[in-house]
């Protein structure tokens, strides 16, 4: 087998496994049970953790993206190519897909069919009191923070620091999460949004997650490369 393409099919594998991971551990900590609440603070710390662990495993596989806006980023900085950028996003859709199906698996049914703001358990859906506008924006504003944490971690000059990139990358998302979850759903990542509205077969609003995340990763990853990027040695910091 060619190099690029044994290269492909395992990028392809560690992007099904992250995003299944992450949908699967990731909606199994927001979950109530009739033992415990979680609360959104639990909720967030949980996804900041996952996020981590993912990162962590597979990021020198794949780079982890486990999530199309981070993929169309990595594509503008030109870290992904475009068809392999495709491969990663078919097996992120696919890996959420299997991840949300697990949890019906292995989850009580009264979890599974619970209706969060006449919802599903885990379906992205903006708050009641928010607007479709309000969350299109937050949306937009949160998944600009993430690509922009990306890009930065990406600059020739982070090249000496990648030991804590799991961390941040978790602590971002986690925080991120905490800030915006209970108005958009806060959820920057289409893929995620997308297996369980699959499973419910509920598209209410749906586009939301599908067209904020990707056209603000478009935007900011395209601005912070030709803007901020640099083709300095790691550890520099000026021309000067």
């Amino acid at each position: 087998m060619h190099s690029s393409v044994r290269h492909a099919v395992k990028c392809f594998f560690a992007e099904i496994l992250g995003t299944g991971l992450l949908v699967f551990l990731g909606c199994m900590g927001c979950s109530s049970t009739v033992n415990s609440i979680t609360s959104p603070l639990q909720a967030s710390i949980n996804v900041s953790l996952v996020v981590m662990m993912m990162v962590q495993c597979f990021g020198c596989i794949s780079g982890a993206h486990i999530n199309p806006m981070i993929t169309v980023a990595a594509c503008v900085y030109d870290l992904v190519s475009i068809p392999l950028g495709l491969v990663y996003v078919c097996a992120q859709i696919l890996g959420a897909m299997f991840g949300y199906g697990l949890l019906k698996v292995f989850l009580p049914a009264y979890i599974m069919d619970v209706a969060y703001n006449d919802h599903g358990f885990c379906v992205t859906v903006p708050a009641k009191d928010i607007t479709v506008a309000q969350a299109f924006g937050i949306e937009f504003i949160i998944t600009s923070v993430f690509v922009m944490v990306c890009c930065g971690i990406w600059d020739p000059r982070s090249a000496t620091l990648i030991d804590s990139v799991a961390l941040r990358l978790g602590l971002t998302v986690g925080g991120l999460v905490g800030v915006a979850g209970s108005f958009s759903g806060a959820s920057m990542n289409p893929a995620r949004s997308l297996g369980p509205a699959l499973w419910h077969m509920d598209f209410e609003n749906h586009w939301i997650y599908w067209v904020a995340p990707l056209t603000s990763s478009l935007l900011t990853s395209y601005l912070y490369k030709y803007f901020f990027r640099s083709t300095l040695r790691p550890g520099s910091v000026s021309d000067i």
